[in-house]
């Protein structure tokens, strides 16, 4: 190989080096935007108006309850509509909730646990609906709302879940309702010990941003 091509494709393989490397060190600066994406992509900006009725979808309680309630007070809705959960298993009741038996607790149902949650957050007793199927997934709560609604004839509804399952849930019940003429708005129940921005540095928030 003559020196002058020898040169020029030595000098070609420097140049490639040096923008890999400046390449490598953009993406280690700004590691906390590579990072974040993965969480921005299930982040889903709130779209309210005024419906028929508020699903809270099962899960933390807090969060998705006390949201339903403030838009039930703000007046976008005036029921609150709730996927029954199946009663556990007798022989699982000491494993699962123990905490309840030592309380004098432990004939409440899941039921009832969600009427005392939302009166607690000053929804009305009257105003508080229960699916008729009992549910155990999301694509479940999604099936036993739609029924329920077409039974009532409601005809648009407000999603609310937390921070890193609306974009699933939204797709599941958006899914479900097609062609059925119901509107689906949606409102994040933020909760409070959650931080998408930085959600690869706690273990509660890897598992939710890699699960969904």
């Amino acid at each position: 190989m003559p020196i002058a091509q020898y040169k020029i494709s030595r000098s070609g393989v420097s140049f490639r080096l040096l923008l890999f490397l400046a390449f490598f060190l953009l993406v280690i600066v700004n590691y906390r935007f590579w990072f974040f994406l993965p969480a921005r992509f299930l982040l889903v900006e709130d779209k309210l108006g005024r419906s028929d009725c508020i699903v809270p979808l099962g899960g933390n309680l807090w969060s998705r309850y006390s949201k339903a309630a403030q838009l039930y007070r703000q007046g976008y809705a005036r029921a609150i509509l709730v996927s029954a959960t199946p009663e556990r298993y007798k022989e699982l009741r000491r494993l699962y909730d123990f905490e309840y038996i030592l309380l004098g607790l432990g004939e409440v149902t899941r039921k009832d646990i969600a009427l005392r949650a939302l009166r607690y957050f000053g929804v009305k007793t009257e105003d508080i609906f229960f699916t008729d199927n009992e549910v155990t997934s999301t694509f479940d709560e999604a099936v036993a709302t739609c029924q329920f609604m077409q039974q009532k004839g409601w005809r648009s509804l407000i999603l609310i879940t937390d921070t890193y399952h609306m974009r699933r849930a939204l797709l599941v019940f958006s899914l479900v309702f097609k062609n059925t003429g119901i509107r689906i708005f949606n409102s994040t129940a933020v909760n409070p010990l959650d931080c998408p921005r930085r959600w690869w540095e706690r273990e509660s928030d890897a598992k939710a941003v890699l699960l969904e």
